[in-house]
């Protein structure tokens, strides 16, 4: 993969409706980003703390929730790449055509 690909600020796309759909997405990876590094903490505090008997429902459960907004952001991602790809498929064969 090349660097733009990881880049935070994608909407310097080449077309309109890939740019906004870029833009989109650069917020959910963005997000998606965060969320990990929320969800590997809870995940790190939960092992963290097991050496000293079964760790408390709410840290065994902390892990949850971020693993929720990863799977919403993640589809969110991968949803608005097909929809980028479908609109600019579109856009190339109607300028192609006329």
């Amino acid at each position: 993969m090349n660097a733009a690909f990881y880049s935070q600020h994608p909407a310097k796309a080449s077309s309109t409706s890939q740019a906004v759909s870029m833009a989109k997405g650069g917020r959910a990876r963005l997000v998606h980003r965060w969320v990990a590094m929320i969800f590997t903490l809870t995940v790190a505090a939960n092992f963290a703390v097991m050496p000293w008997g079964p760790p408390p429902a709410w840290i065994t459960y902390a892990p949850l929730p971020p693993l929720l907004f990863l799977m919403i952001t993640g589809l969110t991602m991968l949803v608005s790449s097909w929809v980028g790809q479908v609109r600019a498929r579109r856009a190339k064969s109607k300028g192609t055509n006329q």
